[in-house]
């Protein structure tokens, strides 16, 4: 699953979706998708649709609700993985716009770390808002499914 998440990570950096905090929201999306896709068969063959994570819990209401196994685990994935994906691309947005021009220019392809537009201090704190935005989402989300 990794293995995916890097490519389209690598694929959203080459296409230029990490210069901007709207651009960095749909990386995440296209990432959360990818790994909702790829992790649903390896969670229902290998572990019958329950992990050790807390969205087991979706899993197993949506489970007693009379899905199948691959359609809750599928739903559970898709309501998780963008939280989780979203969150974790702006954060790192946010860390790299942080991070001095110097030590940015060490690494390989800098260019990807760019912005498009706008000041560093602005970017820097639409991401954070968005990470606290999406990060209240979930919990929103989780105390409605789970009461």
């Amino acid at each position: 699953m990794a293995f995916f998440i890097g490519l389209v990570a690598g694929l959203c950096a080459n296409a230029g979706l990490f210069k901007n905090w709207w651009k960095v929201i749909l990386s995440g999306f296209l990432i959360a998708l990818t790994a909702a896709i790829v992790s649903t068969p390896i969670s229902v063959y290998l572990y019958g649709g329950i992990s050790a994570s807390g969205s087991s819990f979706i899993t197993a209401y949506l489970l007693q609700t009379g899905q199948s196994v691959v359609s809750a685990v599928l739903s559970t994935n898709f309501l998780i993985e963008p939280v989780d994906k979203i969150t974790t691309a702006m954060l790192a947005f946010a860390i790299v716009q942080g991070l001095p021009k110097r030590l940015i220019a060490r690494f390989p392809r800098p260019e990807n770390a760019e912005l498009d537009s706008g000041t560093n201090k602005t970017q820097l704190i639409i991401a954070l808002v968005v990470v606290v935005i999406v990060i209240a989402l979930g919990y929103l989300l989780k105390s409605m499914l789970l009461s």
